[in-house]
């Protein structure tokens, strides 16, 4: 118990100590889950009124998370020069960088449960850290595993929780506040499964709206318990949930052919900005302005080579458009990088690298450069290889190591 300044003073508690009490900083409170609120329903699909905000297909860096299992940090990748600042913030075990509008966040996932975003222009400095909490009742005992993070017009950041039913809205201090404030929690649990969570992921800003990933896991068994969904999200004072699906009453989301949701780009494509190619199960195009998707390489393509939807990581677009993604072998031994073909009368995986480690099979790809997160013991670092030329080839620099065995990385210029 913290006793008050008279209660000291009753008990002989000198005069100096008192006035170093009286000057000593209140403690501050400890933080609080935001408000949960139920978002307004509205009828209709929603127009979309701006493109999608895509990774940065032509960074200058990488953003680059790596870890030893016990500690983790945060390094920047100098893709031109191929050259690295190791170390320059530190990070949890389980930590995933997101860039969004020039700013840097740190996602500290499971059991961890903080963001911090780190200054670009000053060596990845700590500008805020903030903890995480579930507004939800019924889940606030357990971790909130926040797992993505956009941020909206007005430059709140919303982030998304797989251990509850929520999207967190969260405001950055001025010059007149010290701590990023958690203003809300919009309740989704509509689109949970049975086990009353929805596993909330990947989070998309298109224009004003933001599109939520939905994966809907049995988490006794950890396998799919039900269809995987993008939702329709409108932010602001009154935030919004749509219903356009008139088979199923309530708020909707685009019911996706795949299993779970993995790394998306813009459809090199379109030209709308508006359609993305998603990784899941398979390779899906999804038209978010019209609510469609439609396979560009069936998952069944994927399951004949023995690959499954917890094989496939990592997905990009070289500079000609022509796909990429790394695979892990069934028992996780090693990844492969995959060239996907659309040549033919039917989609084909062409196998151009095999023998990779890595325990994320994390995947950027720069002009025709392609960057892994290799994790091969005593020889870590991110692997570089040369998509332009057939075969691929490694570049002699490769591995460029980054302190700490690399886990996930994100595009940055600066």
């Amino acid at each position: 118990m913290i006793e008050t300044a008279t209660q000291l003073l009753h008990r002989g508690a000198s005069p100096l100590l008192l006035l170093l009490l009286a000057c000593a900083p209140e403690p501050e409170p400890e933080p609080a889950p935001p408000p949960l609120v139920d978002a307004t329903i509205e009828a209709g699909y929603p127009i979309l009124d701006g493109p999608c905000r895509a990774p940065i297909s032509e960074p200058s860096h990488l953003v680059v998370t790596s870890t030893d299992f016990n500690t983790g940090a945060v390094g920047l990748v100098d893709v031109q020069a191929h050259s690295v600042s190791p170390d320059l913030a530190l990070a949890s075990s389980d930590a995933v960088p997101i860039v969004d509008a020039g700013r840097v966040f740190v996602i500290n996932r499971f059991g961890f449960d903080y963001i911090d975003e780190l200054d670009p222009d000053d060596q990845l400095a700590l500008i805020h850290e903030w903890p995480i909490q579930a507004a939800t009742p019924a889940n606030q005992d357990a971790p909130a595993n926040p797992h993505a993070l956009a941020l909206d017009l007005a430059g709140h950041a919303w982030v998304t929780l797989h251990g509850a039913p929520e999207l967190q809205r969260f405001a950055f201090p001025t010059l007149h506040g010290a701590r990023v404030h958690a203003e809300l929690a919009a309740d989704l649990s509509s689109f949970s499964d049975d086990d009353g969570v929805p596993e909330l992921s990947r989070v998309i800003g298109c224009g004003e709206h933001l599109f939520v990933s939905a994966e809907r896991i049995d988490r006794e068994q950890w396998i799919p318990a039900a269809q995987t969904l993008l939702i329709p999200f409108r932010p602001g004072a009154a935030p919004a949930l749509f219903e356009f699906d008139a088979e199923r009453p309530g708020p909707d989301g685009i019911r996706l052919l795949g299993v779970g949701v993995g790394p998306w780009r813009l459809d090199p494509g379109d030209a709308s900005g508006t359609v993305i190619v998603l990784l899941n199960s398979g390779l899906e195009r999804i038209d978010l302005a019209g609510g469609t998707s439609e396979w560009v390489v069936p998952e069944q393509v994927f399951a004949e080579l023995g690959y499954d939807r917890l094989q496939l990581s990592g997905f990009d677009f070289d500079s000609t458009g022509r796909a990429w993604i790394s695979a892990a072998t069934p028992d996780f031994a090693s990844f492969a990088l995959l060239r996907v073909d659309l040549s033919g009368p039917a989609p084909a995986l062409v196998t151009e690298v095999e023998g990779l480690e890595s325990v994320t099979g994390a995947l950027e790809i720069v002009g025709d450069q392609a960057w892994f997160a290799d994790t091969t013991i005593g020889a870590s670092g991110l692997r570089v290889f040369d998509l332009s030329q057939s075969p691929v080839a490694e570049l002699p620099e490769s591995p460029l190591a980054v302190g700490l065995a690399p886990m996930n990385m994100a595009p940055l210029s600066l």
